[in-house]
């Protein structure tokens, strides 16, 4: 029953996409004068068609498609819209019909009519990206004191879109070496506008949003400029087949943002709005230290967003023994990150006496932070089978229910616990995100978890957690876990390790 849920729910979301961008060509071309043979929502046979002002309407049995068919465009859509030439079509057009088409071919119109005709469709599926932003609003609604950023979330969310579509331009140009500068240069310029916006002019919030949209603005310009991108900007190789299939990928992709937004970003708005008051503080306060607290996560961040940006490429192109590559690369992965989680939960008290001393209390929420920014980078990693075999309704869906029970988490664990409710509350939703992924990726590829060893791992880590938060003499315990867990997953790391200094060496030598 659920397979057929998601299959129904896909193939509505395509079809609302392709028919909102083809009506955006249809419309752009009716204001330029060009003849219109034919709109029509879905593909396959006829169900329905009437005339209108020389122009066919068409809605076709399957729901997956659809397109408009332009005098002068040289398609299979405008060969069968000219005549009757379709094999569902029936007889030809009437001769009173084809007598109305008196607009001028797409091969005739201005050049900049022409290029307006191709970019409509576009345009409305950018559009509508925002309008589907509007329709989750009353889920962000729900987050404490948001109403207020709205305009800042919509600075993010075009943000992140830009910096997207130019980082996967230069991936696609095998451009990796470039793709690892901009995630490490992305997650540096995000500390530094951190360190500007929260602790400088303490702007809370508005800082938070502030800092990620500039960042993902300063890695697009320096991936425009480094990578070349603005070579590229060629209307006339507008593809519109090509387009139809990127919008139908994408589109799902949109709210699947929002999601991923709403569990990483919105415990800052619940705090500001639930703990103002709280132990004598303001709601900024409790803010400030939750945003120091991130300082020594981006540790893991920078490892997975290196990871992940040169993954996505071999996830891709692996195509012999793809579940045994995926099931050995996520071993590994995840014994790396596993080591590092421990030992920056270890040190967190150290690190954060040396780098942010004036925010030493922060440290209390680095050890689940840590642990919520390697269940990213996991999650991230099973993005990347819905990525191979075009699945993006699979991020969608998973995203969404994380986002969901990160809602619900969040209000119910600042009553128990305040502030420090909102880094549990995270996690738990991003486990929630890695369990359905795990489960619905078996569909499309057959990865061997290890999960008995999965779970030995992230129980030692939370006992490492619970003896720093609850133990007054912590430190023999916690060193004593983190060496279990680094011996227990040394062999993986060494093999990595063994792997690079390997590559390293040759690549010296030639």
């Amino acid at each position: 029953m659920s397979v057929f849920i998601t299959f129904a729910a896909a193939l509505l979301i395509f079809g609302a996409v392709i028919a909102i961008h083809e009506f955006g060509h249809f419309a752009v071309a009716k204001l330029c004068g060009v003849q219109v043979n034919e709109f029509s929502i879905g593909m396959g046979p006829t169900l329905i068609k009437t005339y209108r002002k020389g122009t066919q309407y068409t809605l076709r049995l399957l729901p997956v498609g659809g397109f408009v068919a332009l005098e002068g465009e040289e398609s299979p859509e405008s060969e069968q819209a000219e005549g009757g030439s379709g094999d569902d079509d029936g007889p030809d057009i009437p001769p009173e019909v084809l007598a109305q088409r008196t607009g001028k071919p797409l091969n005739e119109a201005a050049v900049w009519q022409r290029m307006l005709v191709m970019a409509a469709g576009a345009v409305m599926n950018f559009v509508l990206g925002f309008v589907v932003l509007l329709l989750a609003m009353p889920l962000v609604r729900l987050i404490p004191n948001a109403a207020e950023y709205l305009g800042f979330l919509y600075l993010c969310v075009l943000a992140s879109c830009m910096r997207t579509l130019c980082t996967q331009f230069i991936r696609s140009r095998m451009l990796n070496r470039l793709v690892a500068i901009d995630g490490v240069l992305t997650t540096l310029s995000l500390l530094l506008y951190y360190l500007l916006f929260l602790s400088v002019l303490k702007m809370g919030a508005t800082g938070f949003l502030l800092a990620n949209a500039l960042a993902d603005l300063t890695s697009m310009v320096f991936v425009f400029i480094a990578g070349g991108c603005w070579r590229y900007f060629k209307p006339k190789a507008f593809d519109k087949t090509l387009w139809k299939e990127m919008l139908r990928y994408c589109l799902p992709m949109i709210p699947a943002s929002i999601s991923f937004w709403i569990i990483n970003a919105s415990d800052m708005f619940f705090v500001q709005g639930m703990c103002e008051g709280y132990a004598g503080r303001s709601g900024n306060h409790w803010v400030g230290l939750l945003s120091a607290g991130y300082f020594l996560p981006q540790i893991i961040t920078i490892l997975g967003s290196i990871f992940y940006e040169a993954w996505q490429l071999s996830a891709v192109t692996e195509e012999t023994d793809r579940q045994a590559f995926f099931s050995k690369i996520f071993r590994v992965y995840a014994s790396v990150l596993f080591c590092c989680v421990a030992g920056i939960i270890m040190l967190c008290q150290l690190l954060m006496r040396v780098f942010k001393a004036e925010y030493f209390d922060a440290w209390t929420f680095v050890p689940f932070l840590t642990l919520c920014s390697m269940l990213t980078c996991l999650n991230q990693f099973l993005n990347s089978v819905y990525v191979v075999y075009k699945r993006s309704t699979g991020s969608l869906f998973t995203m969404l229910a994380g986002a969901v029970l990160n809602l619900i988490l969040n209000y119910l664990l600042i009553l128990r616990w305040g502030p420090w409710g909102v880094t549990p509350a995270s996690f738990l939703s991003l486990m929630l995100v890695f369990l359905l992924r795990a489960y619905s990726t078996r569909g499309l590829l057959e990865i061997d978890f290890h999960p008995a060893w999965l779970v030995l791992n992230l129980a030692l880590v939370l006992a490492e957690i619970w003896c720093m938060m609850n133990l007054t003499h912590w430190a023999l315990p916690v060193v004593g876990i983190t060496a279990v867990v680094c011996v227990l997953n040394i062999r993986e790391v060494l093999s990595m390790l063994d792997t690079l200094i390997g590559k390293f060496l040759k690549k010296r030598k030639s």
